[in-house]
């Protein structure tokens, strides 16, 4: 845990979790973080559930989403082999 101040408001960072928590600032404030913080959250959340259905939508089509391989599957073969 750090203690951060900034504009006369401290903050408390959490260096495991990367959560950040306000203390000593009026409810007005507070309140307008939270909100901020919840539309973040939910955000993310939105950005997941479109991110699977695209997935999933491609998949339905036959393709396989993702990144693409580095190697082929006949020079991926010869490069285990050879690690062998």
């Amino acid at each position: 845990m750090h203690n951060v101040t900034f504009n006369g408001v401290e903050r408390v960072l959490s260096a495991a979790t990367g959560a950040l928590a306000i203390k000593n600032v009026g409810g007005a404030h507070q309140l307008v973080f939270h909100l901020f913080d919840a539309l973040a959250e939910f955000e993310r959340h939105l950005m997941r559930e479109r991110t699977l259905a695209g997935l999933k939508s491609v998949r339905a089509r036959g393709r396989k989403g993702g990144r693409r391989r580095e190697l082929s599957v006949k020079n991926l073969k010869t490069v285990r082999a050879d690690l062998k």
